[in-house]
């Protein structure tokens, strides 16, 4: 337990994620889940005290494929 005198770091980043284990492309179902999972990271964030520059967002499909980026 000695870890437990360690001072912690402060964090760098807040994030949000889900696994859906069915594929959905139901356009409606996604987009209220991406605003939900932005929304519970926004709070997080506030809660923590944080504040943020940079929005990521990356989708992966069942093949692996990604899509996604940055934007400042």
């Amino acid at each position: 337990l000695d870890f437990l005198d360690e001072p912690t770091k402060p964090m760098k980043s807040v994030g949000r994620s889900k696994t859906l284990f069915i594929p959905n492309g139901n356009r409606h179902y996604l987009r209220q889940l991406i605003t939900n999972l932005a929304e519970d990271a926004c709070f997080k964030a506030r809660r923590m005290g944080m504040g943020g520059h940079t929005v990521s967002l990356f989708l992966h499909d069942i093949e692996h494929q990604s899509w996604g980026g940055r934007r400042r």
